[in-house]
């Protein structure tokens, strides 16, 4: 028996996620998220004001506001008897004694993210119960449903991301994966009504949605206006109240700041940062949205070609990657948090040694790095001091190294760009001779070459296991 049973994996994972939470945030986005849950509910104001600056207010599409509205609705009465209130920055650089610019006018309170993060951590959490779900059901593999889990639980930058951070990511790539598993599934108006929750939260499950129906075929006829009905009924739904009452408001709402007009962050795009060009034109951005379109549909489309014979039940997993990869290379901008979207397909494969986890690993690593080098307002540990000014020393000062967070982007890309390529050659079956392509044919072999596994099956098919597939009740070691 080792210890990372599935009940400490779970215990560990939360321990440290709810411990960080009311600790620690971005300086912006936790700050949108209480502006907006005050204008909305507090002041009965719009939830798509466009004043300047907009990074400042709220840029999604329209449900995630609504977790904010309940939030909001447990913060406010609770928030004098915890004698919880937001820190301005002027008074934050008054304790440190030391000059910064925050980025945002206050930092929420110790109890506002916890609450806030609080339905980010639960989903994170049952976006690994489901892969744990599909390892055991879909690739009849109870052995590794435990492996799935933590590595997803328990990655470092999904903790980031999700407990310090303070993004909502982990609950649209919920949502995708469930909507995949039910597309499989035949179940299409439930897939489409899924689909409709996830890109109702942030739009990068149209990116898999794109590749999934087009790689698998699938639906057609009338279960495909089934699967639209779905779709298109929960978006319509979700957005119409909003497109009556403020048509402009909603659309700049929506479609800026995140339309892809910056560049930068973790992209090679980050190039063209340098010589201070820091949003690109509209017709730009518009050929570049095409291209990823294109790209993600017609490299699905020639895989699942390739692969319709062979009953792979990995082949949905790897066309979501495909997807996401293919918008991490050509997007203009790639968010910190975009990187987490790909992790799940990831833990997957990884978990059934159907790759090495190179990828994961670098993507983790790499993504840190950026993350922590390029912190601007002093440190993410600043809501520290919403729960006593006195607790400074607590405090760890992050520094921004702006050349070394550009080297570390642009390696991140070429590592995602390496990626795709050799996916989209394994799975076309292409064999390169000299050059570059027998190169990249060998660093494939070693990425996803993996040893013979050893298979003896478990005596109790979905019962506790540990990391390396073992069922606990199991006393004696496994041999070759």
């Amino acid at each position: 028996m080792t210890f990372w049973t599935l009940r400490r994996v779970i215990l560990v994972g939360l321990l440290v996620q709810f411990g960080v939470a009311p600790l620690s945030a971005h300086a912006l986005d936790p700050y949108v998220w209480y502006n907006t849950a005050r204008t909305v509910v507090g002041d009965h104001g719009s939830l798509y004001p466009h004043p300047q600056p907009a990074f400042w207010y709220y840029a999604y599409p329209p449900t995630w506001a609504g977790f904010l509205v309940l939030v909001w609705g447990l913060y406010a009465p609770l928030a004098p008897s915890f004698h919880a209130q937001p820190v301005t920055g002027a008074h934050l650089q008054g304790l440190l004694g030391v000059s910064f610019q925050l980025g945002a006018p206050l930092i929420p309170d110790w109890w506002f993210l916890l609450l806030v993060k609080t339905p980010i951590i639960l989903f994170s959490l049952a976006t690994a119960f489901l892969l744990r779900k599909v390892v055991i059901e879909r690739f009849d593999r109870p052995e590794l449903g435990t492996r799935a889990f933590a590595l997803y639980f328990l990655n470092p930058y999904v903790i980031w991301i999700s407990s310090v951070w303070g993004m909502f990511d982990a609950i649209p790539t919920f949502f995708a994966l469930l909507a995949s598993v039910l597309l499989l599934d035949r179940r299409y108006l439930y897939s489409g009504l899924t689909f409709g929750v996830a890109v109702s939260l942030k739009y990068f499950p149209a990116l898999i949605l794109l590749a999934l129906v087009v790689g698998l075929r699938r639906p057609t006829g009338r279960p495909f206006l089934r699967f639209i009905a779905g779709f298109a009924g929960l978006l319509a739904a979700v957005s119409i109240p909003f497109l009556i009452s403020d048509f402009s408001g909603y659309l700049q709402g929506v479609l800026s700041p995140s339309s892809g007009q910056a560049v930068g962050n973790l992209s090679i795009w980050t190039i063209v940062r340098w010589s201070g060009t820091s949003t690109l034109p509209d017709w730009l951005v518009g050929f570049d949205l095409g291209a990823i379109a294109l790209a993600i549909g017609g490299l699905a489309w020639w895989i699942g070609r390739q692969r319709s014979m062979t009953n792979d039940p990995g082949l949905w997993v790897e066309l979501s990657a495909l997807g996401l990869l293919v918008f991490y290379v050509i997007f203009p901008a790639v968010n910190n948090q975009y990187i987490t979207w790909i992790i799940p397909y990831l833990a997957v494969n990884v978990a059934l040694n159907r790759e090495r986890p190179v990828l994961l690993i670098a993507l983790t690593v790499l993504a840190l790095l950026y993350t922590v080098f390029t912190v601007s307002y002093y440190s993410f540990f600043l809501p520290i001091l919403t729960i006593n000014p006195s607790l400074t020393w607590l405090v760890p000062r992050m520094y921004a190294i702006p050349y070394f967070g550009r080297a570390v982007a642009i390696v991140l890309w070429v590592v995602m760009a390496v990626s795709l390529v050799l996916r989209v050659r394994r799975a076309r079956g292409i064999r390169g001779v000299y050059g570059i392509a027998a190169w990249l044919d060998r660093l494939a072999a070693r990425m996803t070459s993996v040893p013979p596994e050893r298979s003896i099956p478990s005596e109790t098919p979905g019962a506790d296991t540990d990391l390396g597939g073992e069922p606990v009740a199991r006393s004696t070691a496994r041999t070759a």
